[in-house]
């Protein structure tokens, strides 16, 4: 089955890495059209990846130098294989699973000493992710070193402020001695967070008075624990609550279903947009009605990279920024008023804070930077480490206390869609909410400091 995360590789749904489409099915402009179909732009039927005359391994590319095949790329007018180990990348720096792309060149990716791969993920479970860009696979569990996934220490250490501490250890401040993996004073649920981390199954650190409190995480209306919930679906984007299995999801809309993904309900070229006007695969918002990316507007005019623009118009990357400064999704509008790429590590946040999973710290001359999780949020100060729901230490996230440090002028939050109110941070950007950092509302207008 195509890999890519949640909610690729169907028909109307988003295409999986590598171009990867279910059933021998094509990827086009994005978007996964079934076999048997037409594919919309290049014409022709869908059958095995091909659409007609192009976009298989061998077939000339379609329009705009894409194929549409899985493990397909352009290459001097001719579709090859791509996104193997030793390949050339596929569209959007994509490879297959096991593979990251490096130089253009898809590696091997997820061992010890090896690159991370995508979305900072070791496949060697003694190892995490570290460092800075894209990370690289180091050991983790042992003492002195960083906890593993889930904040999982060995030989029954205890993950106290992102660190392995050994059995029989000191876990610092008043928290007790480390033993089979629970410091005594911190880290369960209703109890403190052991300098930024919780020790105890099923809890994760959460804002409160002297650094976080642990509180239980995984059930429905609980935050998710490290992305996953123990029932129902991981959704509200990256704000990371559970929601039950039927229940609607939330940034992205669609339903919670039985296989624990969120899927259907918006976003999908004839359905409605999702919040904030966001269609999947490049699809454009024309009228509250998603527009494959490829096909025409009301207006007449071609859906792009989504927006209802002629063809070189705004919006996509290195173009001019559209009307209001505003980019297409995964850009935000910089220098020279042309769309830059935002929210993955080290890049700028997107409008409204947004960072790929990880959290919108301030980087000096008014500006911002996402920092992946398991990262240290600040270049200053005691070490503090970016959590779930874009949290720093038990500060930033929705529902917990804004962060501040003393000089850069007031208080910030770290986490997406949500700012400083009154020394707590809330959400923000959706109609008759406050406005969001510079001014952004995802949905309305900003007036006032309100979206209207």
């Amino acid at each position: 089955a195509p890999d890519g995360g949640a909610g690729c590789g169907v028909t109307g749904a988003r295409c999986c890495a590598g171009n990867a489409c279910a059933g021998g099915g094509c990827c086009v402009g994005g978007q996964c059209v079934g076999t048997g179909e037409v594919c919309p732009g290049p014409g022709g039927t869908c059958q095995n990846g091909s659409c007609g005359n192009c976009g298989a391994v061998g077939q000339m590319c379609c329009g705009g130098n894409t194929c549409t095949a899985a493990g397909s790329g352009c290459q001097g007018g001719q579709c090859v294989a791509c996104g193997a180990p030793g390949q050339g990348c596929c569209a959007n720096a994509g490879c297959s699973q096991g593979a990251a792309c490096a130089g253009g060149i898809c590696v091997a990716c997820g061992g010890l000493g090896s690159a991370c791969c995508p979305n900072h993920a070791c496949t060697d479970p003694s190892t995490v992710c570290a460092g800075g860009g894209g990370g690289t696979c180091a050991h983790c569990g042992g003492p002195g070193e960083p906890c593993c996934a889930n904040d999982q220490c060995g030989g029954g250490g205890c993950c106290v402020g992102g660190r392995c501490i050994a059995s029989g250890q000191s876990c610092g401040a008043n928290f007790g001695t480390c033993g089979n993996g629970v410091c005594p004073n911190c880290g369960a649920a209703g109890q403190a967070c052991c300098s930024g981390t919780c020790t105890a199954a099923s809890a994760i650190c959460a804002g409160g008075p002297g650094g976080g409190i642990c509180v239980a995480c995984g059930m429905p209306g609980q935050p998710c624990c490290n992305g996953a919930c123990s029932s129902g679906c991981c959704s509200g984007g990256f704000q990371a609550v559970c929601v039950a299995v039927g229940a609607p999801c939330g940034r992205n809309g669609g339903t919670c279903m039985n296989n624990r993904q969120c899927g259907g309900g918006c976003g999908v070229a004839g359905q409605a947009c999702c919040p904030g006007g966001a269609c999947f695969g490049g699809g454009c918002c024309d009228g509250n009605q998603c527009v494959a990316d490829g096909s025409r507007c009301a207006n007449g005019q071609a859906c792009a990279n989504g927006q209802c623009a002629m063809v070189g118009g705004c919006g996509g990357a290195g173009q001019q920024c559209c009307q209001n400064r505003t980019c297409n999704m995964g850009f935000r509008c910089g220098g020279n008023d042309t769309c830059q790429p935002c929210g993955g590590d080290g890049q700028r946040c997107c409008d409204g804070g947004l960072c790929n999973g990880g959290c919108c710290v301030p980087s000096g001359n008014n500006g911002d930077t996402c920092v992946a999780q398991g990262m240290s949020c600040f270049n200053f100060g005691p070490m503090v480490t970016c959590g779930m729901g874009g949290s720093c230490g038990g500060c930033g996230a929705a529902g917990q206390k804004c962060c501040g440090f003393g000089g850069m002028g007031s208080s910030f939050c770290t986490g997406s869609d949500v700012s400083c109110q009154n020394g707590q941070c809330g959400a923000c950007g959706q109609k008759g909410q406050p406005c969001c950092a510079n001014e952004y509302c995802a949905a309305g207008t900003c007036a006032g400091g309100q979206c209207q």
